[in-house]
């Protein structure tokens, strides 16, 4: 395949992908230098519920990438109807501790790993695995604890470009 082939399939490929309702999850953790970084993601799957397990996908240019391949734990947070301003914070609009500027960031004992209070739902997770492939980092993580709000869910989704909420009663 020529450069411009493989554009028109990439492009082709994210159009496509627009289609689809994705849940919109903020990954937290902290550095080597205990520095908390946060990253937006679309790319959050179960794996195992035999060991429970989640995988996550890092550009290579996300603060993030580096604490995935040092295996270091995180936080999968799923975002709840009205985080848009978070998620659009940790998808490019800040940086570094900037990132956690909005919402109510706690630490979770005893490794300290950053988690966003309100979310539908928090994993913490410790990598386990993970593969190089393109441009991504693809992590497999086991879940060592999970934190659930109460109530009906309310997660936020992203689909065409923008965000829609998917209140079940």
């Amino acid at each position: 395949m020529n450069v411009e082939e493989t554009q028109a399939l990439a492009d082709a490929m994210r159009a496509g992908l627009r289609r689809a309702a994705q849940g919109v999850y903020v990954i937290s953790a902290c550095n080597s230098a205990a520095e908390r970084c946060a990253m937006t993601a679309s790319s959050v799957t179960s794996v195992s519920m035999e060991p429970p397990s989640l995988l996550v996908c890092a550009n290579q240019t996300a603060s993030l990438y580096a604490v995935l391949q040092q295996k270091r734990p995180f936080c999968v947070n799923i975002l709840a109807e009205g985080m848009e301003d978070i998620s659009n914070l940790c998808a490019g609009g800040a940086d570094g501790e900037a990132r956690f500027g909005l919402g109510d960031w706690r630490r979770a004992e005893p490794q300290g790993v950053p988690y966003l209070a309100g979310s539908e739902a928090n994993f913490f997770c410790q990598p386990v695995s993970e593969m190089q492939h393109g441009t991504h980092l693809i992590c497999v993580a086991d879940v060592t604890q999970v934190l659930v709000t109460s109530g009906p869910a309310a997660p936020l989704v992203y689909t065409a470009g923008g965000y829609a909420g998917v209140t079940r009663r």
